[in-house]
């Protein structure tokens, strides 16, 4: 014969706390409208700033066809293999240089435009003046 043990479980010990039942739904309440308001601020904030590095990004593309389609066509102007040489130094110096900048303007308009959406949770978080 078999004998069956029964363990009886503890439930867990709730902790009293002396904040009312109401005031902690309305704590609640304003979290909730708090953070549904950073959420759409900050939504905004992110599809303008892909709207706008997109469009910076864009222009770049733009500026390097132009350039490039007018240096190649300078560069079959060239009289001797000697300056198309030269030309085609100048060019690679003013896109390494061109490309440099468009580099640090991306990352400062994205850095930028990061802070604008997250900024909106930031604020929820700090202290609200009584």
């Amino acid at each position: 014969m078999t004998k069956t043990t029964t363990e009886t479980k503890k439930t867990p010990e709730v902790q009293e706390t002396s904040i009312p039942m109401g005031e902690r739904f309305e704590t609640v309440g304003v979290f909730a409208k708090d953070f549904a308001g950073a959420a759409q601020t900050g939504t905004k904030a992110y599809f303008s700033a892909v709207a706008e590095i997109g469009s910076l990004v864009y222009g770049f593309g733009k500026q390097f066809v132009t350039e490039t389609t007018e240096h190649a066509t300078k560069t079959l102007k060239a009289k001797n293999i000697n300056e198309m040489a030269e030309m085609q130094t100048e060019f690679v110096k003013h896109r390494a240089e061109t490309a440099g900048e468009h580099i640090q303007e991306l990352v400062e308009l994205a850095r930028d435009k990061a802070e604008e959406a997250v900024n909106p949770f930031n604020e929820m978080w700090k202290p609200k003046a009584a």
